[in-house]
């Protein structure tokens, strides 16, 4: 008994000590973001994507970070990951948009900019109407 309230203590403070990790270092990334040095806001979300990969904040700040770089096709990619996780994050459908579009995929872009403006971004409407109309 006295062991497995031990071990329940000794899991209960890791976890505690993970979360508070975790945080921190999605901190970093995004304070590594907002000074423009996405390669290494890059590097440290990858190490919280490896230990979580369904870190839907950590995949969109990753995502941003491509896009800021012009890797559209790894924007892309990120948004889309995070759509296979949550079918109705819209924020993803909106910079999967923008990416597609910037990405000479205006077709698809512009689908998905219609999909963020159904679950409430209704900037996506401002740029269907400059970019999706003929």
């Amino acid at each position: 008994m006295k062991k497995n309230i031990i071990l329940t203590l000794f899991l209960f403070f890791c976890s505690i000590s993970f979360a508070q990790n975790t945080k921190a270092s999605y901190e970093k990334a995004n304070a590594y973001f907002q000074e423009k040095n996405y390669f290494a806001a890059i590097q440290e979300l990858n190490k919280l994507i490896k230990i979580n990969p369904k870190n839907k904040k950590a995949i969109e700040l990753r995502g941003m970070a491509k896009h800021n770089l012009k890797d559209e096709r790894g924007a892309i990619s990120d948004f889309t990951l995070i759509i296979s996780i949550d079918k109705n994050y819209a924020n993803a459908y909106f910079l999967r948009g923008v990416s597609r579009i910037l990405n000479n995929q205006k077709e698809e872009g512009c689908q998905d900019l219609s999909k963020a403006g159904e679950l409430g971004i209704s900037d996506a409407y401002t740029i269907i109407e400059a970019q999706c109309r003929d």
